[in-house]
Formats: C-alpha cells, structure tokens, sequence
C-alpha cells in the first residue's frame, strides 16, 4: 500500500519530486486531456489502476503543490482536466457523480445530564452509567 502520492518520495522527512514518476503523473494527464480513456491513459504510462483510481490520480490536488508537496503540474492543466472530466460525465449522463459532497452533520449536540454525579462498580456499570447520563439538544437553526 502506498502512502505518499504517485510522483512524490519523503526524503528526511519532505515530499520532494521523484523525477521519474512526476513523467509518468505528467504523461497521465496528457494522455487523459489528449482524448484518451482514465484506464487507457493509465495502460499507455504502464500502470494498471481501474478508472477509479486513475481518476482521484487526476483530481488530487496535491499536483498543484501544497504546505507538504512541492507542485508537479501547474494550474491550467489541472483545471483542463477537470473540465474535461465534467464535460465527459455530462456525456454520458453521469451528472449523479459531479455534485458537490455535502459535509454531515449531527443533528443534536450532546451533553451529560449531571456532570457532577459519580458510579461505584465494575468498569462496564460505571460506562453503562455514564452513558445513560448522555442527553440529547436538539439544534435550531437561528
């Protein structure tokens, strides 16, 4: 399993640039902005990903560089190829995967009933204690 990012290797502790993989993250993007398929662009690099992956490769934002990762592609070609990728999924009717994710929330906030109270017993009755002091606040919006 891989930790660091396609392109990159930790030196002492930094990202920094493993030249002869950023050819290959570089070649992926150009293959994919060239008209080729997420599996076929990956097949022409010499990785075997599903499409899948191949496409959060493309999407990472990591590439236009960060706090930690120094860049590997620049803007305008980052932003072409998600423009691309939109403009194929709304080809194919694949709307359904472009909407934006939603951050959950709980609905209630919660606290204990009577913080001051204390449970004498075994380990699992002082848990089964404390948690049946938890209470629920149900959140207004306002």
């Amino acid at each position: 399993m891989r930790n660091t990012a396609l392109g990159y290797r930790i030196v002492n502790g930094k990202a920094v640039i493993d030249e002869k993989e950023a050819i290959i993250v570089r070649e992926l993007y150009r293959n994919y902005l060239d008209g080729m398929s997420l599996c076929a662009s990956a097949e022409k690099v010499g990785l075997k990903l599903p499409a899948g992956s191949v496409s959060r490769i493309l999407q990472n934002r990591r590439y236009l560089g960060d706090d930690f990762y120094p860049p590997l592609i620049d803007e305008e070609t980052y932003s072409r190829t998600l423009q691309e990728r939109e403009r194929r999924m709304k080809a194919l009717s694949r709307t359904n995967l472009l909407k934006p994710k939603v951050p959950k929330t709980a609905p209630a906030e919660f606290f204990f009933s009577d913080k001051d109270s204390l449970h004498k017993g075994t380990p699992a009755e002082v848990a089964e204690y404390q948690y049946s002091l938890i209470r629920v606040k149900e959140k207004t919006n306002g």
